[in-house]
């Protein structure tokens, strides 16, 4: 992703990283966007991996696509393991309040204790909060988003039924095939960093459990005994899309099904890593 000026873009759910000029948008969950420093850069691709059960990966990556549906952002989910569309039908439900503001109300420092509080140290900020409001959300796993706000959304769903059994790169190629989606949808919605759309907007790609036995080639395949080699070329071809868009992506991995040296290898590619 190039670096842009403030004055470049007005883009919904992002802002200008004021040190280095990246473009940034919300991973959905207020203390990660703190951790990274603002949020997620767009032009990056995001690997968390899964536990055994892999519900926090699930949890997580809804966070991030229930973000996308809120600034109205368009999206493509992508799921071998699971019916897509159940994925967003189950997002949580954006809460309009702070709930953080209320707590704050609550647990006020009394006048007497603030006189206490050394001068030097009383305006100091005590957290990013200021930074992030606007750019992030509050959900509530709870409570499913309404349906309204999902069919008004602009999302694609893959779910691998449509393949092409032509020659590729790939083993299994599902990959090929899901890159290609990712590819017609950054083109058919102009998020090419050459184009020049009316109004712009960002990409949000969500992959949830990529490389997990769904995903392995058929048995009479020449790369069987190399099964991690589809999903290295994946992450590698989709980095290199992702960077050339207005897109950002987020995949979640079984990655205890894969040696330890194969997601080492994997993670060079990636912006960042999220553990279990």
């Amino acid at each position: 992703m190039e670096k842009l000026s403030k004055g470049n873009l007005n883009i919904p759910g992002t802002r200008i990283n004021g040190q280095n000029a990246q473009l940034l948008t919300s991973s959905g969950i207020h203390a990660l966007d703190s951790i990274l420093g603002g949020g997620l850069p767009v032009g990056t691709v995001t690997i968390i991996e899964e536990d055994i059960y892999g519900s926090h990966a699930k949890i997580m990556l809804d966070y991030f696509l229930a973000e996308g549906v809120v600034n109205n952002h368009s999206t493509v989910v992508a799921s071998l393991d699971i019916n897509p569309y159940n994925i967003i039908k189950s997002l949580p439900a954006v809460i309009h309040n702070d709930p953080e503001e209320s707590t704050e109300t609550n647990t006020e420092i009394s006048q007497t204790d603030k006189m206490k509080i050394a001068f030097r140290y009383q305006n100091l900020p005590t957290s990013d909060k200021e930074e992030s409001s606007n750019l992030s959300h509050y959900f509530d796993l709870s409570k499913s988003m309404s349906l309204a706000d999902i069919e008004n959304s602009d999302i694609c769903y893959w779910n691998g039924q449509r393949i092409e059994n032509g020659t590729c790169m790939f083993a299994n190629p599902a990959y090929n095939e899901l890159l290609k989606a990712v590819k017609n949808k950054i083109k058919e919605g102009k998020f090419f960093l050459k184009d020049n759309p009316s109004k712009r907007t960002i990409l949000r790609v969500g992959i949830h459990s990529l490389g997990s036995p769904m995903w392995l080639p058929p048995r009479d395949s020449f790369h069987l005994m190399n099964e991690s080699r589809d999903l290295d070329m994946f992450i590698f071809c989709l980095r290199a899309l992702v960077r050339s868009a207005f897109a950002v992506a987020v995949i979640t991995i079984p990655t205890h099904l894969y040696h330890e040296v194969s997601c080492c290898f994997l993670f060079i590619f990636v912006f960042i890593v999220i553990l279990p």
